[in-house]
C-alpha cells in the first residue's frame, strides 16, 4: 500500500501567512523607529549648524543680535554660509528661532522638538565661542557673566600678567593691528612692557589662546553720538583713554559710563 502525500491545508497556509506577516510588521516598526530616530539626530545637528553659522557670521560682519535675529537669519537661507540640504529638517519641519530667559538663542523644529534645539551638546548649556574648537574638540561655552580680569605687575621682572577665566575675551595690540582672542584653558599670560614689541606667540606662561576677529572694535564716541546700544560680550574701544571694554551685560549705552562696573578692561 502506497503512503499519501499530505500537502498544506487551507488553515495551516493562513497561519504561516499571518506569522510572515506578524514578523514583516515588527521588522517594520522597527526599522522605522530607527530612521525617525536618525531623522531626529540629523535635525539636532543641523539646528546645531544653523547657530554655529550664524554665530561666525556676526562676527566675520560685526554684527550683534540688534543687526541680524535668528529668525531673520533663517529667513535668509542664512546668508549663504551654509548649504540649504545640510540646515532643513529631514521630516520636513519647520524651523523657527527662540531664546530662553537669559537671551541665549535657539531652534526650534515643530515635528523633533517643540523644547530648545540646536545646543552644543544637545541639552548642554549653549553655543560655543567661535574660533575654540581644536583637536576634535568642540569648543568652550562661553560664560554666563563675564569675570573681570585681574593684573600683576610686581616685583623686578618687569612684566605684564593678566589672568583671564576660560572662555573669555581679549583684545591686544600689536604694530598697531588690534587682534581679539579667546582663552582656552584658565591660566596667566604674561607680556613684556612694550606690547608692540612681542607677540602673543611669544608670550610667556602657559595659556592657550586663540584668535577669533582682527576687525576693529566698536569706538565709544560712535555709541554716545548715535545713542547705540551694546550688547553683553561686544568689545569697545575708548579713544580718551586708549582702552578696550567688554560690556558685561545687554542694552549698554551713553548712560552706562565707559569704564564702570558694567564694564571690563581687557586692555
Amino acid at each position: 500500500m502506497k503512503k499519501a502525500n499530505r500537502g498544506f491545508t487551507l488553515i495551516e497556509l493562513l497561519v504561516a501567512l499571518i506569522i510572515i506577516g506578524i514578523i514583516a510588521g515588527i521588522s517594520l516598526l522597527s526599522m522605522s523607529a530607527i530612521d525617525n530616530k536618525a531623522r531626529a539626530v540629523a535635525c539636532l545637528n543641523n539646528r546645531a549648524t544653523i547657530i554655529r553659522a550664524l554665530g561666525t557670521y556676526r562676527l566675520l560682519e560685526g554684527k550683534t543680535k540688534n543687526d541680524l535675529s535668528l529668525q531673520d537669519f533663517i529667513d535668509a537661507d542664512y546668508k549663504g554660509t551654509i548649504s540649504n540640504n545640510y540646515a532643513k529638517c529631514p521630516s520636513k519641519g519647520i524651523y523657527t528661532a527662540s531664546a530662553d530667559v537669559t537671551g541665549r538663542e535657539f531652534v526650534v523644529c515643530n515635528v523633533h522638538s517643540p523644547s530648545p534645539g540646536g545646543e552644543i551638546p544637545p541639552g548642554g548649556s549653549g553655543n560655543y565661542m567661535p574660533g575654540t574648537a581644536s583637536f576634535g574638540n568642540p569648543g568652550i561655552p562661553p560664560n554666563s557673566t563675564w569675570p573681570i580680569p585681574t593684573y600683576d605687575n610686581s616685583g623686578t621682572v618687569v612684566t605684564n600678567k593678566v589672568v583671564f577665566p576660560k572662555g573669555s575675551s581679549f583684545s591686544y595690540v600689536t604694530n598697531g593691528v588690534t587682534e581679539y582672542y579667546v582663552v582656552i584653558n584658565d591660566s596667566g599670560i604674561q607680556f613684556g612692557r612694550n606690547k608692540d614689541a612681542v607677540t602673543l606667540d611669544y608670550a610667556w606662561g602657559s595659556g592657550e589662546i586663540t584668535k577669533v576677529s582682527t576687525k576693529d572694535a566698536v569706538k565709544w564716541a560712535d555709541v554716545v553720538a548715535n545713542n547705540l546700544s551694546v550688547s553683553k560680550g561686544e568689545i569697545v574701544y575708548d579713544e580718551v583713554s586708549g582702552k578696550y571694554y567688554i560690556s558685561r551685560q545687554d542694552g549698554l549705552n551713553k548712560w552706562t559710563p565707559i569704564g564702570t562696573g558694567n564694564w571690563v578692561e581687557i586692555n
